[in-house]
């Protein structure tokens, strides 16, 4: 994968960062955690509009997202409120993780996971009202 791209960015080198994750440094100098469980569809041989890795990656999470939902059984009439539930967790995640670092810029979930991990949150804690 080395030479080839995400997005806009070249990739420099990529190596093996945990069991879900690569990674990924730029020749820009940057470097970025990336899914194991995606990766193969994101990088392309040449550059690409940032419109467009957005939506290989969309598409993706789609597949899945929409695979659970035919596995569960889930009902049409239940989607909106599964699509708020999940908005406002994921908000949820991303404020709790912005208050353990206090202006960090985090911008993908597994950022999020990993300020959580790394402040030992339980999903209990991140569960709780905050203002009880």
């Amino acid at each position: 994968m080395v030479g080839k791209y995400i997005g806009q960015r070249r990739i420099k080198s990529l190596e093996n960062y945990n069991d879900m994750a690569f990674l990924v440094s730029f020749d820009d100098g940057t470097h970025q955690l990336v899914s194991k469980l995606i990766i193969e569809r994101i990088v392309t041989p040449k550059a690409v509009t940032a419109s467009d890795l957005r939506n290989a990656r969309i598409l993706v999470i789609a597949e899945v997202v929409l695979q659970n939902l035919n596995d569960y059984n889930m009902e049409l009439g239940e989607l909106e409120q599964l699509c708020q539930t999940l908005k406002l967790s994921v908000e949820d995640s991303a404020y709790r993780a912005n208050n353990i670092l206090w202006g960090v810029e985090y911008k993908t979930m597994m950022d999020v996971d990993k300020v959580l991990k790394d402040k030992k949150v339980t999903l209990e804690e991140m569960l709780k009202d905050p203002n009880a």
